[in-house]
């Protein structure tokens, strides 16, 4: 998954994504994410400052989802994505 930002998480591709080409993206439900930071199940997750990865939420940028397994830094992993 690569995480599409605009100022602002809006949703995660399926794959790495050429630019100017069309693809699908994902704004709600189960998906895997890179994980950046240790997660717990349940906890809220925001955008991460490591491209493309999501972190346990600080209240620094919007909660996006929640961590559906544990993780640590550099692995991907479930979370239920809720991208208004």
């Amino acid at each position: 998954m690569v995480a599409i930002s605009l100022n602002a998480l809006v949703a995660t591709a399926k794959a790495p994504v050429t630019d100017n080409y069309f693809f699908w993206a994902q704004f709600k439900g189960l998906c895997n994410v890179l994980s950046q930071g240790g997660t717990a199940i349940g906890a809220p997750m925001m955008r991460g400052t490591t491209a493309g990865a999501l972190a346990t939420a600080d209240s620094s940028f919007k909660e996006v989802a929640t961590a559906h397994h544990t993780a640590i830094t550099g692995e991907y992993r479930p979370v239920i994505l809720d991208i208004p």
